[in-house]
């Protein structure tokens, strides 16, 4: 999971919205997202969820969903 949104650490995701462009101060909106949404596979669309990190989702650059699949 070298670059799944699931296995980065908060600190790290806020570093890598810097690096991007995308104010950091949307890590925790996000961070939040993906820890509700462990089995959807695309963020793109989650209310909640301000433009600039929809765009940042959305392109090649930003870490994808490594859906898990839950057991019982």
């Amino acid at each position: 999971m070298k670059n799944s949104l699931e296995g980065l650490r908060f600190g790290v995701l806020e570093e890598r919205l810097a690096a991007a462009g995308v104010n950091p101060v949307h890590a925790k909106s996000l961070f939040n997202a993906v820890q509700r949404k462990l089995i959807e596979a695309d963020l793109v669309g989650v209310d909640g969820l301000l433009p600039p990190l929809q765009r940042w989702l959305a392109s090649d650059g930003a870490p994808q969903r490594c859906a898990i699949e839950q057991t019982a």
